[in-house]
């Protein structure tokens, strides 16, 4: 949150980042953060795919750099924000986001194994 706000200052942000700094979305944000950490342990492989490919498509999505270009210029919400259906295309746009940062997510991983795999066959061929 504070470097958004040096950045900005500095020129280098956009006119919506004072909606990150506010204290009542960062109170938010540690709640939930304490619930998520004080719950009962668990693991799954579907939700931990589904929950990364969320935060991630939540990282490229709201930096305050990218965010004008996504919502304004891809999606064009602007145009939408009078509309009985709102919620519906907020939906559309949200599933796109997280299906495209999935395919994403999803080839990046793919080439970090060939990498990792093409690493580990010459580190042997060296020996």
């Amino acid at each position: 949150m504070l470097s958004m706000v040096i950045l900005y200052h500095m020129g280098y942000g956009s006119n919506s980042v004072h909606f990150t700094d506010k204290l009542l979305g960062f109170v938010g944000a540690a709640a939930i953060f304490l619930i998520v950490l004080r719950s009962k342990k668990f693991y799954s492989p579907i939700i931990n795919k589904i929950a990364k490919t969320v935060f991630s498509a939540y990282l490229l999505t709201d930096n305050p750099f990218i965010r004008h270009f996504v919502w304004d210029h891809i999606f064009q919400t602007y145009k939408f924000q009078d509309q009985f259906w709102v919620p519906l295309y907020g939906l559309v746009c949200i599933a796109l986001v997280i299906i495209v940062a999935f395919i994403v997510d999803s080839l990046r991983a793919k080439l970090f194994q060939i990498i990792k795999l093409h690493s580990i066959s010459n580190s042997t061929n060296i020996k």
